[in-house]
């Protein structure tokens, strides 16, 4: 039948057993293993030898490494094992390199090539030692002459083996950091893995993604600085990507890093952000920081130029942001700056948080609305921009938001509830196309005024090209006077009928109880006025002195004063209601010599009152009128009851019956 197909085998120290009846021998080593394969290979423990086959039990050594199994064999160039165990040690043959069990080999000795596959793919674990790895690849080929292993894995991850083709470490401080690898190359010299056609590797909240697939793990658990691989942040939401990323893996819960990211805006524009320091918080997620200098101009969206310091956080779509922007806009009458500001800005719908402190990059105050001058006569409009004076007074002002409002061309600063449509707080708005500015919201006068109230709800209007300054809306003054002196006069309208009623459906009134009430009673009132087009009750809220449902005050820069023009529209006395149009007047005058409030109004000709409070060293309050009761009244109060009793430090003042011709004065300088 001729001789078997098996390799040249030596051996010097073995015992020797023929078994003529079985037709086998075999051959016992006892110090020295048998030499196989030209001395390329080593064999200890026994060998069995029949006239089909050579076979051998126990430990094949070859090329450093060394196969374990209970059954080996042979043909004249292979090597063969069902199931083995393999080690391979290092260079220095003092430590393993690479070991794996349970495998099925075949040795090519004519080729020097190891082919492995794994009997149970679910199980197929191989060793990195050096490299403080595990590779649970089903295939694998030992390339002996250049010293590497190839690996392949046709197994895919499942319930039963959730690290199929996947590679993990087993350092101590990497959390069991691991990836998919379909492929991959082990270096014996360098003990260098090289993971190839890599995907993804997730890291904490983040997929990174190498360049080309590729992922170098070195010695002790190390991975070489990752260049030009991508981030996904967070991989769940996905909403930021950094690009041209260099990235250095730490662990499975921890990386560091740098890249570009590319800011869109909501019109599609594109620009680079660096971020020169990318990590994980102490929550596990990932940010980025970056510093965008003034020299890219940078911009936010058209609308909006920026400079400063960035952040990303995988969470939140947006970028925070702590530097200053600036509007883009060529108003000659407003002072355009820099606004320093922190928070978060969506790029897809840009709106910038502003508080109520207002600074440039300098730390300059800065302020948005209308300005009055503390020491002058001068009104002047200001968007985000310097004060002439740190102690002007804002007349109307408003914070919360900036934002570009497309539909009207205008830049806006207002609550969050105006840029959803709502109208709840201040809002100011800078048209870009004439540089008019207007607010809506409440508004004051510009002065100190002491014991005396006065607030405003409605409009306000500064034009561009007239330095026209107007104020519309509802006006509430609340002043210490004598409370059956309102009383009358209040009750005096019911004699006087022909007095035109007011729609209050049409004037600012119910904004101005949403503004000042509690919700319960601005909804009540609506309700109300929605109905039947009256109220109920004066709420409490606008329980004042004198309250107009809408007044138009104009500035009047040469009298440095606020002056009506047209009727006034009277709401209510106190708790009375009153609800007329009326001829009268209504004036806010600053002056060094002390500000000064002035009030006429008329049921008829013969039927007029007066009044006029200045706040100067000796605050008081003078009152006229045709209707002789009212003047009685107060004449016969005692002089106690006509000073406000105030707190100490607090300023007073007492109301008193007005000289016969200060009226008459008064119209003068109005009309």
């Amino acid at each position: 039948t001729g001789a078997p197909d098996v390799p040249d085998f030596t051996g010097e120290d073995f015992d020797f057993q023929l078994l003529a009846k079985e037709n086998r021998m075999i051959a016992g080593m006892l110090k020295k293993p048998f030499q196989m394969f030209n001395n390329e290979a080593q064999a200890k423990g026994e060998l069995y030898l029949t006239p089909k086959e050579l076979t051998s039990t126990g430990k094949l050594e070859m090329f450093d490494g060394v196969l374990s199994a209970k059954l080996f064999k042979y043909n004249n160039t292979n090597a063969f094992s069902d199931t083995a165990n393999f080690d391979l040690k290092d260079a220095t043959g003092e430590e393993l390199a690479i070991s794996s069990e349970n495998v099925n080999v075949r040795i090519d000795f004519s080729y020097h090539e190891g082919v492995f596959a794994a009997n149970d793919p679910s199980d197929s674990k191989v060793n990195f030692p050096k490299n403080q790895y595990q590779a649970f690849m089903d295939k694998y080929k030992w390339l002996i002459d250049d010293r590497e292993f190839s690996f392949t894995s046709t197994t895919q991850p499942s319930d039963d083996a959730p690290l199929a083709s996947h590679f993990l470490s087993v350092h101590p401080d990497q959390d069991s950091l691991r990836f998919l690898v379909p492929e991959a190359l082990y270096n014996i010299d360098s003990y260098q893995i090289e993971a190839k056609q890599v995907e993804k590797i997730l890291v904490a909240d983040a997929y990174i993604q190498p360049d080309g697939g590729n992922v170098e793990i070195q010695p002790q658990a190390v991975i070489k600085t990752l260049e030009n691989a991508t981030i996904i942040a967070d991989y769940i939401n996905k909403f930021h990507e950094i690009f041209n990323a260099k990235v250095d893996i730490k662990g499975r819960k921890l990386y560091q890093g740098s890249g570009d990211y590319n800011y869109i805006d909501e019109f599609g524009n594109k620009q680079q952000i660096a971020f020169a320091d990318i990590s994980i918080d102490s929550s596990k997620h990932t940010f980025a920081f970056g510093t965008i200098p003034a020299e890219q101009e940078f911009k936010i969206n058209q609308y909006f130029d920026y400079k400063g310091d960035v952040m990303l956080r995988a969470l939140e779509k947006g970028l925070n942001f702590a530097g200053t922007t600036r509007i883009i806009a060529s108003c000659e009458n407003i002072d355009r700056n820099w606004l320093f500001f922190k928070g978060q800005v969506d790029p897809k719908n840009a709106i910038i948080p502003v508080g109520e402190n207002m600074v440039n990059d300098s730390a300059q105050a800065l302020a948005a609305g209308l300005i009055i001058e503390a020491e002058g006569e001068k009104l002047y409009p200001a968007f985000i921009s310097a004060k002439s004076s740190e102690k002007d007074i804002a007349v109307s002002t408003a914070t919360g938001f900036l934002w570009y409002d497309a539909t009207d061309k205008s830049y806006k600063i207002g609550s969050k509830s105006w840029f959803d449509g709502g109208e709840e707080g201040n809002l100011v708005v800078l048209n870009t196309q004439t540089c008019d500015l207007s607010t809506k919201g409440s508004f004051g006068f510009g002065m100190e005024l002491g014991q005396l109230e006065a607030k405003g709800y409605g409009e306000t209007s500064y034009k561009a090209k007239t330095g026209d300054v107007v104020l519309n809306g509802t006006v509430s003054l609340n002043y210490f006077f004598d409370k059956k002196v309102i009383e009358t006069i209040a009750s005096r309208v019911a004699d006087y009928p022909f007095l035109q009623p007011i729609n209050l459906t049409s004037t600012p009134y119910l904004a101005s109880v949403k503004a000042n009430c509690d919700a319960k009673t601005a909804k009540k009132v609506e309700e109300e006025l929605t109905s039947t087009g009256v109220i109920d009750k004066v709420p409490d809220c606008l329980d004042k002195s004198v309250v107009f449902a809408n007044v138009k005050l104009q500035w009047d820069t040469a009298q440095a004063a606020f002056i009506s023009s047209g009727q006034l529209q009277m709401a209510n006395m106190l708790d009375k209601q009153v609800f007329v149009t009326t001829r009268g007047n209504l004036m806010f005058q600053r002056s060094r010599r002390g500000n000064e409030v002035g009030l006429y109004y008329e049921w008829d000709p013969n039927m007029w009152y007066f009044y006029r409070y200045k706040f100067d060293a000796n605050p008081r309050m003078q009152f006229y009128s045709s209707d002789k009761e009212t003047i009685d009244m107060i004449n016969e109060l005692k002089d106690g009851d006509k000073e406000m009793k105030t707190k100490k430090n607090e300023p007073s003042y007492v109301f008193e019956v007005a000289p016969r011709t200060s009226k008459d004065a008064f119209l003068d300088k109005v009309r």
